[in-house]
């Protein structure tokens, strides 16, 4: 059933993980303005606090989108982390496009929203089963490092 708000970050907080699709008016403000990317790689990557929006333009469909994409969230403190998790030392939230991307005007993006809890550092990019396509860190505490595309 279709529903409209004037809040589209409300509703991707609360709906981010069900296959929603943002109407095309509203795409340019899933980031707000002036924020710089923490990645900039295959995709850029910001962090708006609660989610990571993935942004690529142009985008090549499907060539950019089809990869999966991984991210691995490590916590302030592992006890954060769900138990099955706290062996590996982060929590994997890893994605596919097509569960939570979308296309408009050219440009491809998805939201990926973070956990609540304190976060140390996030590792993300794009694999297949050759390897890593691209891949990026940063630290939240502001020590941001660039992607790199695979060789």
């Amino acid at each position: 059933m279709p529903f409209d708000s004037p809040d589209e970050q409300w509703v991707l907080e609360r709906f981010g993980d069900r296959d929603l699709r943002i109407r095309e008016e509203y795409a340019p403000r899933l980031r707000p303005p002036g924020l710089e990317p923490v990645i900039r790689s295959n995709f850029d990557v910001y962090f708006t606090g609660k989610s990571l929006v993935y942004e690529k333009q142009p985008c090549r469909r499907p060539t950019d989108v089809e990869a999966p994409f991984f991210v691995h969230v490590f916590p302030m403190d592992r006890n954060d982390l769900p138990d099955r998790r706290r062996q590996s030392q982060f929590d994997n939230l890893d994605f596919r496009f097509r569960s939570i991307g979308q296309e408009v005007g050219g440009t491809c993006f998805a939201v990926r929203h973070l956990p609540e809890y304190p976060i140390a550092t996030i590792r993300t990019g794009q694999y297949t089963g050759g390897g890593r396509v691209w891949e990026g860190s940063f630290d939240i505490a502001g020590q941001a490092r660039d992607g790199e595309a695979a060789p």
